[in-house]
């Protein structure tokens, strides 16, 4: 008798269970890492449309995809202070089942300076998440009598369908910038009404707590170094990415904005992810590439992880070097 090989399907009375969702350059989703620094650019308007492949060898892979549009709102005549405000839609979809998180979400901040140079803010972010999951390709241990797998014996699980949920964010920050210097920290917590977190009974989805660092050090007309630090705290799960880009001007003299940066960002006991950026005018473009550096890679290699990729483009298209009236352009 040949040994029948079987895919169990694992359903618990919560089926999802799990962190937040998470990216690689955090400092490119202002929404998901504090909405204090929503509309703190050095134009008026930008848009942002991401990709990201979490693991690039799994068959079914699983890919997120969506749109953020930002602006900074009726600004003082001293340009030191604004409304900032903006809109992210995504997609999450996942594995053979389709796990999908269909999301909106919209943010309001404010932004105070206290100086020409120094600025502080808070921010608020309300959204909605619709889940959903299909059983179409499930297989479950009901399906096996002992000695072959039947898929016409029912799974056993009642039905699914979908659920939503609201959420809540609140974040604060203060900046300081001058053209040479630029520093960004935050602290903001996610999660505040209890989001639920499973399509079977009342559990809910844990608060998180975020705190950040991204800093822009210019070295002279051409070379510049732009440290970041992440961390977040969902119980029980502890995220910390430490990393940096080194920038280099191409066009010194210009009068907007012509760069090219590289660089890694270090996701403690996760993942190492190389970093390339470019720069033109009012467009941005960032790729990141994760490498496996967990236990992880031993069973499926290092470059299992997946591609993330950012397209940003800020209005005015013609933006000056020293960015919109007072405002350095926070480049991070």
């Amino acid at each position: 008798m040949r040994k029948p090989l079987l895919f169990v399907g694992l359903f618990t009375a919560s089926i999802v269970f799990g962190q937040d969702i998470h990216f690689s350059t955090y400092t490119q989703f202002e929404q998901e890492e504090n909405p204090a620094f929503m509309g703190a650019m050095s134009g008026l308007y930008r848009a942002k449309i991401f990709y990201r492949n979490q693991w690039s060898v799994v068959p079914v892979p699983y890919i997120t995809t969506g749109l953020t549009v930002d602006g900074r709102f009726f600004p003082s005549r001293q340009q030191n202070a604004w409304l900032g405000g903006g809109l992210t839609v995504y997609k999450d979809a996942a594995g053979d089942l389709k796990l999908s998180e269909n999301y909106i979400g919209l943010a309001g901040a404010v932004m105070l300076g206290v100086s020409n140079t120094t600025f502080i803010g808070a921010g608020l972010s309300f959204s909605y998440s619709w889940y959903s999951i299909d059983l179409a390709n499930a297989k479950g241990i009901s399906q096996w009598d002992g000695f072959q797998y039947d898929p016409n014996v029912p799974l056993g699980e009642g039905p699914i369908g979908t659920y939503s949920t609201p959420n809540l964010s609140v974040g604060v920050g203060a900046m300081y910038n001058i053209e040479v210097f630029r520093l960004a920290v935050g602290l903001a917590l996610h999660n505040l009404i209890g989001a639920r977190n499973a399509f079977y009974g009342n559990e809910v989805r844990a608060k998180r707590i975020v705190a950040h660092l991204r800093s822009y050090v210019e070295l002279n007309k051409q070379w510049a170094i732009v440290p970041f630090v992440f961390s977040a705290y969902q119980n029980p799960f502890f995220e910390l990415t430490l990393g940096g880009l080194v920038r280099y001007d191409i066009n010194p003299n210009a009068s907007f904005v012509h760069g090219v940066s590289a660089g890694l960002a270090y996701r403690t006991r996760d993942a190492i992810a190389p970093i390339i950026r470019y720069e033109f005018r009012s467009i941005d473009i960032t790729v990141a590439y994760d490498l496996i550096t967990s236990t992880l890679k031993q069973d499926i290699g290092s470059m299992a992880g997946g591609p993330e990729v950012t397209l940003s483009v800020m209005y005015p298209f013609e933006g000056s070097r020293k960015g919109y009236g007072k405002i350095y352009c926070p480049r991070f």
